[in-house]
């Protein structure tokens, strides 16, 4: 009776409401429990930049193991997840910050800082990958100044 459909179903809706209150230590390793794939997926990629970042490379690497060869489109999108989470990982390295929704809240309030900081370390594909993946709207990088690239790349003598 509990194998039925249905109950499944009715399993999988209480698990994602349960993930989604957040009440519990740990709540988003509860998606592990969630037999549908497809709604197990959808939780994570809606619930990603609020997650654990390692939680979510893990959950990622783990989907993408379960898809045969027929089903790119999800696992291209997944991959490209993965992707921004090791990109994000290489930034928040190198910025010092700790936490995946720290970097996010950086970014949306001082792009230049993260911009800046990534130009000085001079980790320029670091930097061209992070703000392509993170779909950032160039015109906000018109204030960067050819002297200040300069400066960031030692090439104006100190």
């Amino acid at each position: 009776m509990l194998k039925e459909p249905r109950f499944v179903e009715l399993r999988d809706d209480l698990l994602i409401m349960l993930i989604n209150e957040g009440f519990e230590c740990e709540y988003y390793q509860n998606i592990f429990h969630i037999r549908d794939r497809e709604k197990r997926i959808k939780l994570l990629m809606n619930n990603m930049k609020n997650w654990p970042l390692e939680f979510c490379a893990k959950s990622i690497k783990h989907e993408i193991s379960l898809f045969d060869a027929e089903e790119t489109e999800v696992a291209d999108e997944l991959k490209w997840c993965l992707r921004h989470i090791e990109n994000s990982k290489i930034v928040m390295d190198a910025l010092g910050v700790l936490s995946w929704t720290n970097l996010y809240k950086m970014c949306s309030v001082n792009l230049l800082q993260v911009v800046g900081t990534l130009l000085f370390a001079q980790k320029v594909s670091v930097l061209i990958e992070f703000l392509d993946l993170n779909d950032i709207d160039l015109e906000s990088l018109t204030c960067v100044s050819g002297k200040f690239l300069l400066e960031a790349f030692e090439l104006v003598p100190g």
